[in-house]
C-alpha cells in the first residue's frame, strides 16, 4: 500500500511562517532557575547543616562511648546511680506511708538507707551492719553528725519493723528526714 501526499493550499497551521517570532515566545540563552533543591545543594548553608549533622554524630558517639565505658565499671556505675536508685526507694515508701502500709514503710525506707550505702561507698551487703555504715561514712569524710544521723534513722526503721510495741506515728517524719540525710550524704563527699 502506497500513501501519496499532495501539496496543500498553504492555510495549515505551518503556511503563516512571517509571524513566527510573534507566535512563540523567546527563548532566553541565560541559564535556567535552578529549582530549590539546585539551589541549595552545595551552597554555604548545604555546607554548614553537613558540618552540623557531622559535629552531632560525633558528640553522640562520645557521649555514647563514655556511657558504654561506664556500664562496664559496674563498681562506678553503681557510685553513680546510688541517688537515684535511692530517690526511688523512697518515693515507693512514700507510697507505703500514704496508704498507710506501717511495716512495708520502714522496710523500704530501711532498704532505702542500706542500698544507698552499699552503692555509694562499694561495701559489701555482707560487711553491713550500723557500726560499719557510720565507720564507712566516716572514711569517707563525711562528717561525725551526719554519720550518727544515718545510723539513728536505720535504727528506729529497724525498731519500728522489730519491736512489739512502738510508736509508729512518726512515718513523715522519719522519711523526711531519710531524704535529706541522703541528699546531705550525697552532697558531703569528698
Amino acid at each position: 500500500m502506497e500513501l501519496k501526499v499532495a501539496k496543500g493550499s498553504g492555510s495549515g497551521p505551518g503556511s503563516n511562517v512571517s509571524e513566527l517570532e510573534q507566535d512563540i515566545r523567546y527563548i532566553s540563552e541565560k541559564n535556567p532557575r535552578k529549582t530549590l533543591m539546585q539551589q541549595f545543594v552545595f551552597s554555604n548553608p548545604f555546607w554548614l547543616f553537613f558540618a552540623v549533622i557531622w559535629l552531632a554524630f560525633f558528640i553522640i558517639l562520645y557521649f555514647m562511648r563514655k556511657h558504654i565505658k561506664l556500664r562496664n565499671n559496674l563498681t562506678e556505675f553503681k557510685m553513680r546511680m546510688a541517688l537515684r536508685v535511692a530517690k526511688n526507694r523512697l518515693k515507693k515508701a512514700a507510697r507505703f506511708s500514704r496508704d498507710g502500709m506501717e511495716n512495708e514503710f520502714f522496710q523500704e525506707l530501711s532498704h532505702a538507707m542500706w542500698l544507698f550505702i552499699t552503692d555509694k561507698f562499694a561495701v559489701p551487703i555482707s560487711d553491713l551492719s550500723v557500726h560499719n555504715a557510720k565507720q564507712t561514712l566516716i572514711s569517707n569524710g563525711i562528717d561525725d553528725d551526719l554519720a550518727n544521723r544515718f545510723a539513728e534513722i536505720l535504727q528506729a526503721c529497724d525498731f519500728a519493723r522489730f519491736a512489739p510495741v512502738s510508736d509508729k506515728g512518726n512515718m513523715k517524719e522519719l522519711y523526711n528526714k531519710a531524704s535529706k540525710l541522703i541528699v546531705d550524704v550525697q552532697t558531703g563527699v569528698k
